[in-house]
């Protein structure tokens, strides 16, 4: 399960198994993203993709939404019609 954590500025995930919560991506710090982190600024809503491999992130204060992969982590940044990628995984 995803959780959104707006006032850190981060992706959560929840194991309710385990009972734990983790940071998937996100620096706990607001902002955009450099060519190695991911940076949100209040995300606002998200989705999970019908064939359960990408996570749809409402970025609120960056005006963007992001296209996350779930496995690899490669994010792209949808804005204006268009489409920016950067990989995280690369890095």
């Amino acid at each position: 399960m995803f959780s959104l954590g707006n006032l850190f500025f981060q992706i959560k995930v929840i194991d309710t198994f385990k009972k734990m919560c983790t940071t998937f991506l996100g620096t706990g710090e607001p902002g955009s993203e450099t060519k190695k982190e991911v940076k949100f600024n209040e995300p606002g809503g998200i989705c999970v993709s019908a064939d359960g491999q990408q996570l749809y992130v409402a970025d609120t204060n960056n005006h963007v939404v992001r296209i996350i992969e779930l496995e690899s982590k490669k994010v792209t940044k949808v804005r204006n019609h268009s489409q920016q990628f950067f990989d995280l995984a690369a890095s």
